[in-house]
């Protein structure tokens, strides 16, 4: 599988066993289907019932993502982040694309003047970072006059395997769970790219709280920052409108990530 990677080891496997086999991920069970009736029931007629991913983090920032957040968690989460996706809060979105185009227009009219050289992928990867500092935290950055930006450097390394689970080490902690504590002590955090997005995103999160003058915009962050609740909250129907600030920090960890990611591979392809 990790020679031929996931999509073209499913597709041969198809055709071997079929619509339905099963295959383990580590030391997880995992059952593949192809069937459309089955896929049809699972994402759609019965979806309630199959909400939870697979257990693929277990530290207390991923595993509170929308992503992989279980049960009522997961669908008190979702339902607080959903207004953000209304087609009125993403036109509030247009103003900060618009201008992230308009420098990137210019930076390359630019270096074309000087005839200079391009990196497509630096400059997508800049570009995207700074639509997504705008759209979800609301504040301006141009990475682009700043190709080494920190917080792109370490998204890139994050996401290429700097921060996931490439390494040897890491993939013999998958098949033994129970280390994965002892993964913590093992690194260097100043060199863990996770580490230093996740003390930006948090203080990024402690500005805007102590903010005391109300956004005529209201973004992704605020509407984050506005649920926020303690720690030690009990999830109940009165409280299916709160976030505790890990989950904060979780989602727009998250947003991120997955947004920088596949902006930035649709760009360089």
């Amino acid at each position: 599988m990790h020679k031929q990677g996931m999509q073209n080891s499913v597709r041969e496997w198809s055709k071997l066993y079929g619509r339905v086999y099963g295959i383990f991920m580590n030391t997880q069970p995992m059952l593949v289907t192809n069937d459309l009736d089955i896929i049809s029931s699972v994402m759609v007629k019965d979806f309630a019932y199959f909400t939870d991913r697979c257990d693929q983090f277990t530290d207390r920032i991923f595993s509170k993502t929308v992503f992989f957040a279980r049960g009522r968690d997961w669908r008190r989460i979702r339902k607080i982040i959903t207004p953000s996706f209304t087609s009125g809060k993403l036109r509030l979105m247009e103003y900060f694309i618009n201008r992230c185009s308009e420098v990137l227009s210019e930076n390359i009219q630019e270096i074309a003047r000087s005839e200079g050289k391009i990196n497509v992928r630096e400059y997508c990867g800049t570009f995207t970072m700074n639509v997504i500092m705008g759209t979800v935290f609301g504040i301006q950055v141009n990475s682009q006059k700043d190709c080494q930006n920190q917080f792109v450097t370490n998204a890139e390394i994050f996401l290429e395997g700097g921060g996931v689970h490439k390494t040897i080490f890491q993939q013999l902690l998958t098949l033994t769970p129970f280390l994965n504590h002892l993964a913590v002590y093992l690194q260097n955090p100043k060199k863990n790219p996770l580490n230093f997005l996740l003390s930006a995103i948090g203080r990024i999160v402690a500005d805007r709280k102590e903010e005391t003058v109300p956004r005529k915009q209201t973004d992704f962050l605020q509407l984050l920052v506005n649920a926020e609740t303690s720690e030690d909250f009990v999830d109940t129907a009165e409280n299916e409108k709160c976030l505790t600030h890990d989950e904060i920090i979780a989602q727009m960890m998250i947003f991120s990530l997955a947004g920088y990611e596949t902006q930035l591979r649709l760009c360089s392809s």
